[in-house]
């Protein structure tokens, strides 16, 4: 399961690097999946954050899109808290990339 996720997440960063604004395209999904609770649904969220983290040279979170930063950044402020190990330390990097 874990190699298939990452090849997926290393083509679909591929993609994302080659076309510019091809990330404009996971909006509506990106949008849907922080809305969930990521207690519920910790697999993907914890999904949905690695996407936004990726790919590494220019993160989706950060690229410099006002509309796309208006519609996700409160929704990942707003996000249902995790406990979880694994989600605090996403949205710590994920804070880093932003910042």
């Amino acid at each position: 399961m874990f190699r298939v996720r990452r090849a997926a997440q290393i083509k679909l960063f591929a993609i994302v690097s080659y076309f510019p604004y091809s990330y404009s395209v996971l909006t509506g999904r990106i949008k849907e999946i922080l809305q969930l609770d990521s207690q519920e649904n910790h697999e993907m969220f914890k999904g949905c954050l690695y996407i936004l983290l990726g790919p590494k040279n220019a993160p989706i979170v950060a690229r410099h899109d006002w509309q796309f930063i208006r519609e996700l950044w409160p929704l990942i402020v707003k996000s249902m808290p995790s406990e979880k190990p694994s989600i605090i330390n996403l949205i710590a990097v994920l804070t880093e990339a932003v910042s």
